[in-house]
């Protein structure tokens, strides 16, 4: 699995298991003119990707499915199942059941 903190921080609660190959990423680029800040002039490179304000919260007892992407900043609540393969760009509410892509929910389960 891989861990993005270049944009924000990943929080995970005790209890909450991954599977295989995640994703779970806070960077992020800036774009100016349809391009990469950096390519612009009069921009910096430091200027291309932000260093905070996209943290990403995982709830604890969650069960994050093989092949799920997470892109922050969101919050995942306690409890949460997400299936294998889905894409979670928003929060999601605990105990439920969420899957697809983008994320929807499926059912609760508490």
């Amino acid at each position: 699995s891989i861990f993005n903190v270049i944009s924000g921080n990943i929080i995970i609660g005790d209890n909450t298991i991954f599977g295989h190959n995640c994703m779970v990423l806070t960077g992020t680029h800036n774009f100016k003119n349809g391009k990469r800040i950096s390519l612009n002039n009069n921009f910096d490179d430091k200027d291309e990707t932000p260093s905070y304000g996209r943290d990403i919260v995982i709830g604890s007892g969650c069960f994050i499915g093989s092949g799920v992407i997470i892109i922050g900043p969101l919050k995942i609540g306690d409890n949460v199942i997400i299936g294998s393969g889905s894409i979670v760009t928003k929060s999601l509410n605990g105990g439920t059941f969420y899957a697809g892509n983008p994320a929807k929910k499926i059912k609760s389960i508490g």
